[in-house]
């Protein structure tokens, strides 16, 4: 890995979510490097590269082999390998719907063209309640096969059934 911004993709980054900070609402990007990352003397091929306006972060194909334990009040992190290391790329996972964060939801604010979210209806300014997306599967991607939403609309309320897709495949 290196510090500055050249990098070689085999995936070029696209939007693929967004995080609401002190600064505002920030929209995540996320692509495939054509690299390895190193993480404790292993080697990960081709790894996801998140970026958003302050930070480059790789992880989410490799933390899924540690677990990671913080001590607060040593003011320390362990870091402790799996029995097994997969060490194989994984998909970035979702829907294809961007949301902005609100107080008992969330707004659909973009679309990625083509996605899943787009073909079943989905339209940017509607209104996710938030019962809809906090069961398991949600934060569980990897393993679920359609996300559920509960939609408000211009005064009406509907369900619609997302598939979740790769949205940053293998390759």
């Amino acid at each position: 890995m290196h510090a500055n911004n050249d990098w070689d993709w085999t995936i070029n980054p696209r939007v693929v979510g967004s995080t609401m900070g002190i600064d505002g609402l920030q929209l995540n990007h996320a692509g495939r490097l054509n690299a390895q990352a190193e993480f404790f003397g292993t080697l990960y091929e081709n790894p996801i590269l998140r970026i958003s306006e302050d930070t480059q972060l790789v992880g989410t194909d490799i933390l899924r082999d540690y677990s990671l334990t913080f001590d607060q009040r040593a003011q320390r992190l362990e870091v402790l390998p799996a029995d097994t290391l997969s060490q194989k790329p994984m998909a970035y996972r979702g829907t294809g719907a961007i949301f902005r964060p609100k107080a008992d939801g969330m707004e659909v604010i973009r679309l990625i063209p083509g996605s899943p979210a787009e073909k079943v209806g989905m339209q940017i300014g509607d209104y996710v309640e938030r019962s809809a997306y906090l069961n398991r599967d949600h934060f569980d991607r990897d393993r679920a096969s359609s996300q559920s939403y509960f939609v408000r609309r211009g005064g009406k309320r509907f369900q619609l059934e997302v598939p979740v897709v790769d949205l940053i495949p293998l390759q």
